[in-house]
Formats: structure tokens, sequence, C-alpha cells
């Protein structure tokens, strides 16, 4: 049923994750890789076009994210199931009403460069750690 908001009108509620269960689920397949990485023991192994490659999921999600909020009509009505936001937008950042498309733009290459710097981070804590278990 349909929560009220205000007198009269309807807004529509769906049952989707909620941003707190979006920073869970971000949080725990981060350290799920982390782990997996581990177990797998890829030191070494690591070619310095990861993290560049690694970039291809987020961009894969910023393009659905729009695709779903298009194929949705963009309607910001239905929201969340705890009531804040819009449903369609899982970050404020994806939301063209309140950043632009430009805005969108920037946010994604902004995340983009970041994962990549951290990426390269990464990469060379592992070319460190390679080199003294050789030594």
């Amino acid at each position: 049923m349909p929560k009220q908001k205000g007198a009269g009108s309807k807004v529509k509620t769906s049952r989707h994750p909620s941003q707190d269960e979006n920073v869970l689920i971000f949080n725990y397949t981060n350290s799920v890789n982390q782990r997996v990485l581990l177990f797998l023991n890829l030191l070494a192994k690591v070619k310095w076009t990861y993290p560049l490659i690694s970039t291809s999921f987020p961009l894969a999600y910023s393009g659905f994210v729009l695709i779903h909020a298009a194929i949705l009509g963009f309607d910001t009505s239905i929201v969340n199931s705890i009531g804040i936001g819009p449903l369609i937008y899982p970050y404020f950042f994806f939301n063209p009403e309140k950043v632009g498309y430009s805005g969108i733009a920037m946010w994604v290459g902004i995340l983009l460069a970041a994962f990549i710097v951290i990426g390269y981070l990464f990469f060379g804590i592992d070319k460190l750690l390679c080199k003294r278990k050789t030594d």
C-alpha cells in the first residue's frame, strides 16, 4: 500500500536495497574481493593493466543505473523502503535533478580516477612485497 505524503498525495514505494544496504553490499563485496585475492595468492601476478580494467565494473554500473532510471521514466516519486531519496538513484551523484548530467559525468570521472590511483597504489605495494619476497 502506498505511503501517504502530505494531504492526499500518494508516493509509490518499492522494496529494494536502501542506501544503508547499498553501503553494506559495497563494503562486503570489497572485503570478499580482498580475501579472494589473498586466497588465490595473486602476489606478483598483478599486471599493470589491472587497475585500468578494474574500472569496467563501475562504468558498467553507472550505465546500468542511468538505463534503469530511463526505463522507469526518471520517476523520482518511487522512493526506497525507508522513504528517503528516490529509488532509481542509489547515490546522490546519479540524480540529474540534483547534480545535472555534467555533474554525473564529473562525479563518475572523479571516482574512476580515484579507483585507478588506488589500484596503482595496490599495484606498487604488490611489486614491493614481491621484491621483498625474492630478497
